[in-house]
């Protein structure tokens, strides 16, 4: 037959490559948080049936080049953190978690976005100015998703509104694993959840996730209290909920005396100085990390819903772990986010900070620096890194190449991070995992006996 009997597996492979499905309409989920001074709020952005789900020619971010968020009917998108503020639109993305990206339901070909985004105004005046925009309990949001410059689908004027009610159950069976420099934290997404006032008709969108350093002196932790009957919530006095570093795991590190209390989140995160450090998830994505952490520090660490969360989860003992990093085996000083020295790589995205390095540093951390070829080679690379990140970062046609050559690499190395990080938090499923491997594998094997026998 030769050649010809390849020709049904190309006419079915072409079958699934030429099927061109439209990207679905963006969903969006969130809610504005109460309190008397709240000036951000939490937005969770899916895309799903996207097709080209990897970096393209010329992209260096998939949430830069492909989301645009307007509010309000503004004619302005909100920029990004450290990007130029905009008069007319005075918000930003002051912070947007990893871009997660999982298997469309229905086509293998295709693949699903979220983001989790935390959107910030400058002050609370302006804040309030949009709020009254609309009523003053609510604002319009409009989210387009662009490849390279064409508009693919957008959802215009999706309300969201300060919330009516708080979270009054906790998260369940929070965990916390250590890595370099930082914490995996898992928890469970299928626990009920519990509302104080009107019960909204949707599951909490966001989670909360706490890591404070239990050397650290502080004690009091910024909060509210709970009015059901208003629209807004008032501070409480301090003291009303406190941080208690000698509790036992399973035990509450966070004790709060009005029971309609809840932290505060946005001052929260002014006080990483003193040793508090957040993040902020999807509810139902049951993964994240808090990173930037000290190694050989131990950390209490606990969770809770949001709106509000009159309740936290049980706290937890964790420490990251010390792994030695290329720069440190040639005894430069403990690499840092700011200073994390992926030469070329760097210089091919334009950013040390490019979410794209993560799984190239947790490659080398992880994989390469426990054996000794591997260390062979991250001092060969530390050598030679920087002459050719020179010639990269000089060249546009070579940072186009170096992403292009990086693409597949990043791509396989991500799931590999995710996979690894997930039987870390969740060792429960490797027994699941090995197993369909080893049945994929004996399938195989069974597969190409047969065609022998033939």
């Amino acid at each position: 037959m030769g050649i010809w009997r390849y020709v049904p597996f190309l006419l079915v492979l072409l079958g699934f490559t030429s099927k061109v499905e439209a990207v679905d309409q963006p969903i969006l989920s969130g809610m504005i948080q109460r309190g008397s001074s709240v000036s951000s709020f939490t937005l969770t952005v899916k895309i799903g049936s996207v097709e080209k789900f990897g970096l393209q020619s010329g992209e260096t971010d998939l949430f830069r080049n492909r989301i645009r968020v307007y509010i309000n009917g503004k004619s302005d998108a909100v920029p990004i953190q450290g990007d130029p503020p905009l008069a007319a639109m005075p918000f930003y993305v002051s912070q947007s978690n990893e871009l997660q990206i999982t298997n469309h339901a229905s086509n293998a070909n295709l693949r699903d976005f979220t983001y989790t985004l935390l959107i910030s105004a400058n002050s609370y005046s302006d804040f309030k100015t949009f709020l009254d925009e609309n009523g003053g309990k609510s604002l319009k949001l409009t989210v387009k998703y662009l490849e390279g410059t064409t508009e693919v689908t957008k959802k215009e004027n999706e309300v969201i509104s300060i919330s009516s009610a708080v979270v009054s159950s906790a998260p369940e069976s929070v965990i916390a694993k250590g890595t370099h420099r930082e914490l995996v934290l898992g928890w469970s997404t299928s626990a009920t959840v519990t509302w104080s006032g009107t019960t909204p008709s949707t599951k909490p969108s966001n989670i909360t996730l706490i890591a404070i350093d239990k050397s650290a002196t502080l004690t009091s932790l910024p909060a509210y209290i709970y009015n059901e009957t208003a629209d807004s919530d008032s501070e409480a006095a301090d003291g009303t909920c406190s941080f208690s570093s000698g509790f036992g795991d399973g035990a509450a590190c966070v004790t709060c005396s009005n029971s309609k209390a809840y932290l505060n989140t946005e001052e929260l995160q002014n006080l990483s100085t003193s040793g508090v450090y957040i993040a902020q998830a999807s509810a139902d994505s049951g993964l994240a990390s808090i990173s930037g952490l000290d190694n050989g520090k131990s950390y209490a660490v606990f969770a809770y819903y949001e709106p509000g969360g009159l309740n936290r989860s049980a706290c937890v003992s964790a420490s990251p772990q010390a792994n030695t990093t290329y720069s440190e085996l040639n005894g430069e000083d403990d690499a840092t986010l700011s200073d994390p020295k992926c030469f070329i790589a760097t210089a091919a995205y334009g950013s040390s900070l490019h979410k794209n390095l993560k799984p190239l540093r947790w490659f080398r951390d992880h994989v390469l620096s426990t054996f000794e070829i591997g260390r062979n080679f991250i001092d060969w690379y530390y050598e030679n890194g920087p002459v050719a990140a020179t010639y990269v970062s000089n060249s546009a046609v070579l940072q186009t190449l170096v992403q292009g050559a990086l693409w597949i690499p990043v791509f396989l190395l991500s799931l590999w991070m995710a996979f690894a990080n997930s039987m870390v938090a969740f060792p429960e499923n490797s027994l699941l995992i090995v197993t369909c491997i080893a049945a994929a594998i004996a399938g195989s094997m069974l597969l190409r006996r047969t065609r022998g026998d033939r």
